[in-house]
């Protein structure tokens, strides 16, 4: 299978972020990857500025959300360190 659009991740990272719980952004790209049962290849697939295609897919997918309004939302889902000291 290969890496869908980033449309296709709204809705599971809506129910990932929106458990009540706080995620680190590895949880979520774990579940997602689970989710949509790709293979390794399919997440090491790199583009040309050195990123993998899934982790692009899925910050565009953020991207768009936030600038949707749903920062409050997104903010349950964290960066950096296990504490979730930064926060979207």
């Amino acid at each position: 299978m290969t890496v869908p659009s980033f449309q296709e991740f709204f809705l599971l990272l809506l129910k990932v972020a929106g458990d009540g719980r706080i995620h680190m952004l590895r949880k979520a790209y774990d579940v997602l990857a689970k989710k949509f049962s790709f293979s390794y290849n399919d997440l090491a697939e790199k583009l040309p500025s050195g990123g993998t295609r899934f982790r692009n897919r899925i910050e565009w997918t953020l991207a768009h959300l936030r600038k949707a309004g749903l920062r409050k939302l997104l903010a349950e889902v964290s960066l950096g360190s296990p504490s979730g000291a930064y926060k979207y």
